[in-house]
Parts: C-alpha cells; sequence; structure tokens
C-alpha cells in the first residue's frame, strides 16, 4: 500500500490489515503513536520516509513483530523512546538517516 503524496496527518486506519508493504512518504505526518499500526500485524516493509515525523509513540511497532525492514529516513526525528524494537526480532534493515537523533533508546 502506497500513502506517498497524499495530503494526510495521520496514519489512515482504512490500511488492509494483511498489507506486507507500507509506504508513507512526503506526507505531512507529525506523530505515529500507539495504534498507527496496532492491526498489521503481518507487515515485512515499512517506509516512512521525507515527512513532517517528529513523534513516535513507545508502543508504535508494538504489534509488528513481523517487520524485516523499517525506514524512518528524512524525517525530523530527534528521540527514540528507549525500547522501541523491543519487539522486532526480524528486522534486519533499519533506516535513520537524514533526521537529527540527539538521543536512541536501547534495543
Amino acid at each position: 500500500v502506497d500513502c506517498s503524496g497524499i495530503a494526510i496527518l495521520k496514519v489512515p486506519l482504512s490500511i488492509p490489515v494483511d498489507v506486507k508493504t507500507l509506504q508513507i512518504a512526503y506526507t505531512q505526518i507529525r506523530e505515529v503513536d500507539d495504534s498507527s499500526f496496532q492491526n498489521l500485524s503481518v507487515l515485512i516493509i515499512l517506509r516512512i520516509e521525507r515527512n513532517e515525523l517528529s513523534q513516535i509513540s513507545p508502543n508504535t511497532l508494538l504489534n509488528l513483530s513481523t517487520i524485516r525492514y523499517l525506514s524512518l529516513g528524512s524525517n525530523k526525528l530527534q528521540e527514540l523512546p528507549p525500547d522501541l524494537f523491543k519487539s522486532q526480532g526480524k528486522l534486519e534493515t533499519l533506516i535513520l538517516s537524514n533526521n537529527q537523533p540527539s538521543q536512541i533508546g536501547r534495543a
């Protein structure tokens, strides 16, 4: 599912639960909260790139245990919550480039 370039402020609720790839780029999303991806338990690739993203809630990725590729590149992230990646045992690729992190929590 590609939600790129649309004028959205939040992750759409209408994303199919069986989606394996989700791209959200060039939007006005500033925050992802604990419920943003709660029903996407088979997601493998998540790309949230080139947005206004500056906040990620601590349990945002909790139900994404199958995720293998996560890109948060080119956002406005300065800090990531401790334990943000605690449920991502299958994560192979993490991209955080082009942000301004001052603190990254332990995995």
